[in-house]
């Protein structure tokens, strides 16, 4: 078994070139395409994110689960989830075919929204999921490389101006067509389906399961998909664009995030079975990290929101730095939300993280909606950004009760200290990434003076790493 760090190096690798790439084709096609067309199709990729959803429910967190364990002790089988996840994809992409053309929406919208859900397609043959589980995180960066450059080669040389907008959704779908081929080679040497099909019964058993947690992921990612949905529907497709580029520079540093939740999933669970009490010593470590590591990305970027924005888009994206601003408190709850909603999952509670997804993201919906209706695009961002704080509560709630976590001091102090030093920032008048250079020489060793972190906590991780 790869060590703790070649598993983090290999999905870094994987996720940073892969979104690295991700992130240069948005950059192109922001500039290219302008905020308004820019606007449609990150608009379009919230549609398509929803349809994903209804063609895997929670397929994706199960196959993972069940793949990191020893073939007798697995409830699904390998072949069981992927056929389920092929019949689930065909039958929501025929249903968006009819669905589509009826909606009340521009018909450019419409075509740009039909063109990306093609890419139903190959992600129902994604095999991200078995890699995962089995914890063969080098393949994985492998497909998400391929992907990422496929699309960004295919985007440089034939989209070239606003008139070629059309064509986005194809190269999205043939980048994404490749990764899925990557995987399915190697599956070929892998041998993941040499157990048998059982039952039909199996695929109800399955559904049902799948149905559960994918409820529950349904709400989890509303605060990443219906936002841009809303704002193009309530206020204007510009201002989707707006946002679209702004929220990209977080999902960018959430790919710090993205790492620990694919290492937990498979190592928590593991780990949970075998001594509770030692699991739930290192989460409460892990805990004392994630405030230490979320607070100085999200410090940072809000104080040195005008220039990566200017730098990165351009004048015409120059709102984006206020909503990039407001949403560095979304990137903050992130990191420990993660720990305690995929952490239920990791320790097989599923029907408590349905029960924390329902009430957090069913309140979220609603304060999205009404944001969107009544107010402007940064009253939305500071919704957004409010609901990840309800939803982080919420599902500490239900984790709390099944893994002690001593303290949410750490929180608390970090989130603070940073809100009161961002306030200070705005008084200075300095370029903003001098403010953000001079504000974390301020922040760190406060975290450390304050406890929130200490040496002994990073020694512990890099001992994990090491």
């Amino acid at each position: 078994m790869a060590k703790l760090k070649d598993k983090v190096f290999r999905i870094a690798f994987g996720d940073i070139l892969g979104r690295g790439f991700g992130v240069i084709t948005t950059i192109y096609l922001a500039r290219v395409l302008g905020a308004e067309s820019f606007g449609l199709i990150t608009v379009a990729l919230s549609f398509l994110g929803y349809s994903i959803w209804f063609a895997d429910l929670g397929l994706l967190n199960i196959g993972a689960r069940e793949m990191a364990k020893k073939e007798e002790s697995r409830a699904f089988r390998a072949g069981e989830i992927f056929l389920f996840k092929i019949v689930l994809g065909l039958v929501v992409l025929s249903f968006l075919q009819w669905i589509v053309p009826q909606l009340p929406i521009e018909s450019l919208q419409k075509r740009i929204i039909l063109g990306f859900s093609y890419a139903l397609i190959p992600y129902s043959f994604l095999m991200e999921w078995y890699y995962n589980g089995k914890q063969f995180f080098g393949k994985v960066a492998l497909s998400k490389i391929v992907n990422g450059f496929v699309y960004l080669a295919l985007v440089i040389f034939l989209v070239k101006s606003e008139a070629d907008l059309e064509s986005v959704p194809i190269l999205y779908t043939s980048g994404l067509s490749a990764s899925a081929f990557i995987l399915l080679l190697f599956s070929i040497k892998e041998n993941p389906f040499k157990q048998g099909l059982r039952s039909f019964g199996i695929f109800k058993e399955l559904f049902n399961s799948a149905f559960i947690l994918g409820l529950g992921s349904f709400f989890s990612q509303v605060l990443q998909l219906l936002p841009p949905l809303a704002i193009g529907l309530f206020l204007s497709v510009r201002d989707a664009g707006i946002y679209g580029a702004a929220i990209r520079i977080i999902f960018i540093v959430m790919l710090l995030d993205k790492i620990f939740v694919n290492l937990l999933l498979p190592n928590l669970s593991s780990k949970w079975e075998l001594n509770k009490t030692l699991a739930t010593e290192n989460l409460n470590k892990v805990y004392r990290i994630l405030p230490f590591i979320g607070g100085v990305c999200s410090l940072s970027i809000a104080v040195a929101s005008p220039d990566i924005i200017s730098l990165v888009y351009g004048n015409e994206y120059a709102e984006s730095s206020g909503v990039l601003a407001v949403l560095t408190i979304l990137l903050f709850f992130t990191f420990q939300n993660s720990l305690f909603t995929f952490g239920l999952i990791a320790i097989g509670k599923d029907k408590e993280f349905l029960y924390s997804t329902v009430v957090s993201g069913s309140l979220t919906i609603l304060m999205i909606l009404l944001s969107a209706s009544f107010g402007s695009l940064i009253t939305v961002a500071i919704v957004i950004s409010a609901s990840e704080i309800l939803i982080t509560l919420i599902s500490f709630t239900w984790f709390s009760r099944f893994v002690d976590i001593k303290s949410i001091a750490p929180t608390i102090i970090t989130l603070f200290v940073g809100l009161a030093l961002f306030y200070a920032s705005t008084v200075l008048l300095l370029p903003s990434y001098l403010e953000a250079i001079l504000v974390l020489f301020i922040f760190v060793p406060m975290l450390f003076i304050l406890k929130v972190c200490s040496v002994d906590d990073l020694k512990w991780l890099k001992e994990k790493l090491g």
